[in-house]
C-alpha cells in the first residue's frame, strides 16, 4: 500500500506479461495506475509499470494515472485490489 514499488511478485508478473505480449506481437500498450483517489500515486504506479515493461522491450505508448471515477469502476468489478492496480492494454 502506499508505493509504487515493483515487489518480486510483480515483477515475475510483468515477466510473463512481456512475454505474452511479444508472443503476440504487440505493437505497444498503455499502461493505467491506480491508487484510490490518489492521482500522484496512480501515476507513479503506471510509470513504474511502464519503466517495467520498456526494460522487457515493450513499446509503451502512454502511461497514466486515472482519475477517481475510474479508480471506483474498477473497483466494482474486481474489489479492493484494485487499491493497488496497474491495467495494460493493448493498442
Amino acid at each position: 500500500d502506499d508505493s509504487a514499488t515493483l515487489d518480486p511478485v510483480s515483477l515475475a508478473t510483468l515477466d510473463a506479461v512481456a512475454w505474452a505480449l511479444q508472443r503476440w506481437q504487440a505493437r505497444a500498450v498503455s499502461v493505467s495506475g491506480y491508487a484510490g483517489g490518489d492521482r500522484d500515486l496512480a501515476q507513479a504506479r503506471a510509470d513504474a509499470v511502464a519503466a517495467a515493461l520498456r526494460e522487457r522491450g515493450v513499446a509503451v505508448d502512454a502511461a497514466i494515472g486515472t482519475p477517481q471515477r475510474d479508480f471506483e469502476a474498477l473497483a466494482a468489478e474486481v474489489g479492493s485490489e484494485a487499491a493497488r492496480a496497474a491495467r495494460i492494454e493493448l493498442r
